[in-house]
């Protein structure tokens, strides 16, 4: 991609409060919403729908990260949906949270628990994310990247400042996304006999991650407040991906382990988002 036993599960329609008039205070916090999904699931683009107006109405303050998974998201030889959307990070999420057992569409907020759960129905997304953008960000991201149109090599520098005190448990994740794809997607808000799209537009596909699955430690000792930790990683882009059509996502997370239930305990403390191209 980047550089490089049946389940049965049903395709949720849930509709909720929309919390567009939310007032949250200003500041640098930015919430990581990670939307799970499938160009064979019909209900699906309500949900990427959903996640475009949040993005809307907190501008720059919700990174939206799609992320194709489970039988929903497989190929067929029927001529339509035979582009692969999935990641190997992708698959390694919905192993480790179970996404295809809990059925498409699905989404986290900062993967952390809303509810008592991390996988959240899209009525769910906002309330979840308006109660992370009225807390204060422990760090801020500020990403640099530089792309060579004839290598096709992508340079990447991530500035992680600390605003409260690191731990030796904090790591960043450096993904790729790519707006603008246009494939087969299934949707049930349209007609019937006209719910498989040709010529559907996907946005904040995610193409796979530049840095492994899980990322990379920050550092092994404490960081003092004030402080700023560097990282660069440097990936070179398939001939498929549209460079201007792409971005860089990169997040901080804190690793706590597997939780009572299994899943890991890995909490988004910031994200920040920037494209390949300006």
């Amino acid at each position: 991609m980047v550089f490089g036993m049946l389940v049965f599960s049903a395709c949720d329609e849930i509709k909720g409060p929309y919390e567009e008039d939310a007032v949250v205070p200003p500041g640098d916090r930015k919430v990581l919403l990670e939307d799970f999904t499938g160009h064979q699931c019909g209900n699906c683009p309500t949900a990427a729908r959903e996640a475009a107006k949040l993005d809307s109405v907190y501008e720059g303050r919700v990174i939206v990260v799609g992320t194709h998974v489970s039988f929903f998201a497989d190929t067929n030889k029927t001529g339509k949906y035979t582009y692969n959307f999935k990641t190997e990070v992708g698959n390694q999420l919905d192993r480790d949270y179970e996404i295809e057992n809990a059925g498409l569409p699905k989404g986290m907020i900062n993967r952390k628990k809303y509810n008592n759960q991390y996988l959240l129905n899209y009525g769910d997304w906002s309330s979840a994310l308006v109660n992370e953008l009225k807390t204060a960000p422990d760090v801020n991201i500020a990403i640099d990247n530089a792309f060579d149109e004839g290598t096709r090599e992508l340079t990447v520098q991530v500035d992680v400042q600390y605003v409260k005190r690191g731990k030796p448990n904090q790591y960043l994740v450096v993904y790729l996304v790519e707006n603008n794809l246009v494939n087969w997607q299934k949707d049930y808000a349209r007609p019937v006999g006209q719910q498989d799209i040709p010529d559907y537009v996907h946005h904040h596909v995610l193409r796979g991650t530049l840095n492994g699955n899980y990322g990379q430690q920050l550092s092994p000792t404490e960081i003092l407040a004030g402080r700023t930790v560097r990282k660069t990683v440097k990936a070179t882009l398939n001939p498929a991906y549209k460079a201007e059509n792409c971005s860089v996502v990169a997040f901080v997370f804190e690793d706590n382990g597997i939780d009572a239930n299994r899943k890991p305990n890995k909490p988004v403390l910031q994200a920040e988002e920037k494209k390949v191209i300006e």
